[in-house]
Protein backbone atom coordinates (compact mmCIF):
# COMPACT_ATOMS: atom_id res chain seq x y z
CA UNK A 1 0.00 0.00 0.00
CA UNK A 2 1.37 3.57 -0.66
CA UNK A 3 0.86 6.65 1.47
CA UNK A 4 -2.59 7.68 0.07
CA UNK A 5 -3.97 4.34 0.29
CA UNK A 6 -3.21 4.27 3.63
CA UNK A 7 -4.44 8.00 4.36
CA UNK A 8 -7.28 7.48 2.94
CA UNK A 9 -7.85 4.24 4.84
CA UNK A 10 -7.58 5.95 8.37
CA UNK A 11 -9.50 8.75 6.96
CA UNK A 12 -12.45 6.24 6.00
CA UNK A 13 -11.88 4.52 9.90
CA UNK A 14 -12.44 7.84 11.59
CA UNK A 15 -15.61 8.83 9.42
CA UNK A 16 -17.09 5.12 10.35
CA UNK A 17 -16.13 6.00 13.85
CA UNK A 18 -17.35 9.65 13.77
CA UNK A 19 -20.68 8.19 11.97
CA UNK A 20 -21.32 5.68 15.17
CA UNK A 21 -21.61 8.41 17.40
CA UNK A 22 -23.69 10.07 15.63
CA UNK A 23 -25.82 7.79 15.47
CA UNK A 24 -25.40 7.23 19.59
CA UNK A 25 -25.82 11.32 19.96
CA UNK A 26 -29.44 11.56 17.98
CA UNK A 27 -30.72 8.29 19.71
CA UNK A 28 -30.18 9.84 22.88
CA UNK A 29 -31.67 13.46 21.89
CA UNK A 30 -34.57 11.34 20.69
CA UNK A 31 -34.97 9.33 23.49
CA UNK A 32 -34.32 10.19 27.33
CA UNK A 33 -33.20 13.64 26.73
CA UNK A 34 -36.76 14.59 24.72
CA UNK A 35 -38.94 12.52 27.41
CA UNK A 36 -37.25 14.69 30.17
CA UNK A 37 -37.93 17.64 28.10
CA UNK A 38 -41.79 17.03 27.68
CA UNK A 39 -42.13 16.24 31.35
CA UNK A 40 -39.75 19.53 32.27
CA UNK A 41 -42.85 21.67 29.70
CA UNK A 42 -45.55 19.72 31.67
CA UNK A 43 -43.85 21.14 34.95
CA UNK A 44 -43.98 24.30 33.56
CA UNK A 45 -47.30 24.29 32.52
CA UNK A 46 -48.20 22.78 35.72
CA UNK A 47 -46.87 25.78 37.73
CA UNK A 48 -47.67 28.50 35.75
CA UNK A 49 -51.62 27.37 35.84
CA UNK A 50 -51.41 27.07 39.74
CA UNK A 51 -49.75 30.96 39.59
CA UNK A 52 -52.26 31.89 37.52
CA UNK A 53 -55.31 30.94 40.05
CA UNK A 54 -53.57 31.85 43.31
CA UNK A 55 -52.53 35.33 41.72
CA UNK A 56 -55.20 37.32 42.52
CA UNK A 57 -55.73 36.13 46.16
CA UNK A 58 -52.36 36.16 47.00
CA UNK A 59 -52.10 39.84 46.04
CA UNK A 60 -54.94 40.78 47.91
CA UNK A 61 -53.47 39.38 51.09
CA UNK A 62 -50.67 41.11 50.47
CA UNK A 63 -51.93 44.13 50.00
CA UNK A 64 -53.87 43.82 52.93
CA UNK A 65 -50.99 42.95 54.78
CA UNK A 66 -49.21 45.85 53.64
CA UNK A 67 -51.95 48.53 54.33
CA UNK A 68 -51.25 47.26 57.94
CA UNK A 69 -47.70 47.59 58.33
CA UNK A 70 -47.26 50.80 55.98
CA UNK A 71 -50.28 53.68 56.85
CA UNK A 72 -49.42 55.60 53.30
CA UNK A 73 -52.56 55.45 50.98
CA UNK A 74 -52.37 53.94 47.55
CA UNK A 75 -49.07 51.62 47.55
CA UNK A 76 -51.16 48.44 46.29
CA UNK A 77 -49.07 46.40 44.19
CA UNK A 78 -50.37 43.70 41.82
CA UNK A 79 -48.35 40.47 40.79
CA UNK A 80 -47.76 39.95 37.41
CA UNK A 81 -49.01 37.84 35.36
CA UNK A 82 -47.18 35.09 33.53
CA UNK A 83 -45.80 35.76 29.77
CA UNK A 84 -46.10 32.59 28.15
CA UNK A 85 -43.32 32.40 25.63
CA UNK A 86 -44.06 29.38 23.50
Amino acid sequence: MNNNEILLKQILEKLENIDTRLVRVESLLQGPIQNNTEKMKQHIDFIEDVYEIVRNPLGIICNKINSLVYTQPNNEKKLPSIQNNN
